[in-house]
């Protein structure tokens, strides 16, 4: 068996190491973790509700109906590890040890003792079985199955001792482990709830759920007995801030106003064109640092005319990313032709290169390619084919950055001969029918910091851009199968090739991730593996 300090090492080989990822704080200096005081004594201020606004509400706060999940639905949840922000390496939360053996097929948990769910209940390895068994469960399998899909089973080995067996070794498998999407979620209250638990969620995390109402605002008091925080945080709980408020506002002016009166403590995403306008406001704090994701165009390749490659192909010349990403976000994102971004491991220079000399803004070159599929230029100069305009539909989520690149999408398309109709839509639609493929196209992004997000976004076709191709699905799966990132890395170069090719999205922009805080909010502190915000470390000061 190998021991959890040998295998620091092999863990290590799958954490991207964002060496670049700097936090900036205010007007440009380095973020340094506060060292807050409460008058006479050296600790932080405890109590205080702090207000967060958000676009809007999560459509459920069960992990397993939903493959798309946000800072406000994944604060009442932990994982059993945690990727320290200092070096990336996966280290203890929920299991405070565990063993791997030689083969990589048996993962053994020595899961800590002293956690309880919200409701009470204790948390234990027949919880976390039964967490398990309902991602594997045939007859209702966990919307994020693909996460879990090399794992044969869990064993109770002991009241606070899990066993999980692989069909294939999967160094993937500490992403799921690590985040929300593998968090356990009480069997009890699942048993008592059923389909309503989406509504009635019960983790282990710092914060629990104490009222929702649909479209305007979710409150999250502090789990008071929580006291097992990640060791890196500065505060293992429980949470210094006593409850927190996640207000449901759709309108970007309204957020950035509240933000300045003072009466929202933290928004997300700022705009890029208000970023150095708010680092003037003393009352405000902004943090920007790379996101470990891209926004790109994706096709539902399972619709007309989204099933003929050379039609997708076409659409890779008919993009202009430098326009559209500085339209999106100044200077504060970078065109991207890679369907990696610089923060994950597999992205190179070369490749970034090479497609960027391939894959010019070029719209001569998709009204050619599309005149040979049969399309015809029509008096208007849209391209017809059999009488009927070329006309594209897009779903873009209710956000100002996403409306911007639609429209920018729009006059590009413009000049290729082609038609763009934008259908605005709350996010959690969006989220909850295109895994069903009622969309055209969609602009989305995705956010994850191994290069094993191909194989979610792509597997069995994906929940996006339903692409289903044998060759794509047998690489991401030997991908996520090997141990040593520098054996994964030959294979993650090979599949952005064969995705330039294939064309199932077109790749866009590399943004900053850019959030928003109040002066009263101190201690802030975004680990840069994952962009997730230190919750239990903050403080409001008085």
């Amino acid at each position: 068996m190998m021991s959890r300090k040998n295998f620091k090492i092999l863990a290590l080989m799958v954490v991207t190491i964002a060496t670049f990822a700097l936090l900036v704080v205010g007007c440009g200096q380095q973020a340094e973790p506060a060292e807050p005081t409460n008058g006479d004594n050296d600790l932080p201020v405890s109590g205080g509700d702090m207000v967060v606004a958000v676009i809007d509400d999560p459509p459920t706060f069960d992990v397993d109906r939903t493959t798309w999940f946000q800072a406000h639905q994944s604060i009442l949840y932990d994982g059993l590890v945690e990727r320290n922000d200092e070096d990336g390496s996966i280290g203890p939360k929920l299991a405070q040890d565990w063993d791997i053996s030689e083969d990589g097929l048996e993962w053994t948990f020595y899961l800590r003792e002293d956690v309880t769910f919200h409701c009470g209940e204790p948390f234990n390895a027949e919880a976390y079985k039964y967490r398990i068994d309902r991602m594997l469960d045939p007859e209702e399998p966990s919307a994020n199955f693909h996460m879990v899909a090399s794992v044969e089973g869990a064993e109770v080995v002991d009241e606070f001792t899990l066993k999980l067996t692989l069909k294939t070794p999967d160094a993937a498998l500490w992403n799921f482990l690590g985040g929300a999407f593998g968090a356990p979620m009480c069997p009890a209250c699942i048993e008592e709830h059923g389909e309503d638990y989406g509504h009635h969620p019960c983790g282990t995390g710092p914060f629990k759920l104490t009222e929702y109402v649909s479209g305007s605002h979710q409150v999250v008091e502090r789990h008071e007995d929580y006291v097992w925080g990640a060791p890196y945080w500065n505060n293992q709980g429980p949470a210094h801030i006593e409850s927190i408020t996640f207000r449901y506002i759709a309108d970007e002016a309204t957020r950035m106003l509240e933000l300045e009166q003072g009466t929202v403590d933290y928004v997300t995403p700022i705009p890029p064109p208000q970023v150095d306008r708010l680092r003037e406001n003393p009352d405000v704090q902004i943090i920007t640092f790379p996101s470990n994701g891209i926004r790109y165009w994706g096709f539902n390749c399972k619709r007309e005319p989204w099933t003929n490659e050379a039609v997708r192909h076409a659409m890779m010349y008919a993009v202009d990313r430098e326009a559209i990403a500085d339209t999106a976000m100044g200077d504060l994102a970078d065109p991207l032709w890679s369907s990696l971004p610089p923060s994950i491991a597999g992205y190179t220079d070369e490749l970034e290169s090479q497609f960027r000399q391939e894959y010019p803004f070029d719209p001569e070159r998709t009204r050619a390619i599309l005149q040979e599929e049969g399309w015809e230029e029509g008096p208007d100069g849209i391209l017809t084919k059999d009488g009927k305009p070329f006309e594209i539909g897009v779903w873009v989520r209710n956000d100002a950055i996403d409306i911007r690149v639609a429209e920018m999408l729009e006059q590009n398309l413009r000049e290729c001969g082609l038609k763009l109709d934008i259908e605005i839509m709350e996010q959690a639609t969006l989220t909850s029918q295109t895994p069903q493929g009622l969309h055209e196209t969609i602009i989305w992004m995705y956010g994850w910091y191994d290069p094993d997000i191909l194989f979610h976004v792509f597997d069995g076709g994906g929940t996006r851009v339903h692409f289903v191709d044998e060759w794509l699905q047998d690489q991401l799966e030997l991908g996520r199968s090997l141990i040593d990132m520098d054996d994964r890395l030959p294979i993650y170069e090979d599949v952005q090739v064969y995705l330039a090719e294939k064309a199932p999205w077109v790749p866009m922009y590399f943004p900053q991730s850019i959030l928003g805080f109040s002066a009263r909010v101190e201690d802030i502190r975004v680990n840069p593996y994952n962009g997730a915000l230190l919750w239990v470390d903050l403080h409001l000061s008085e």
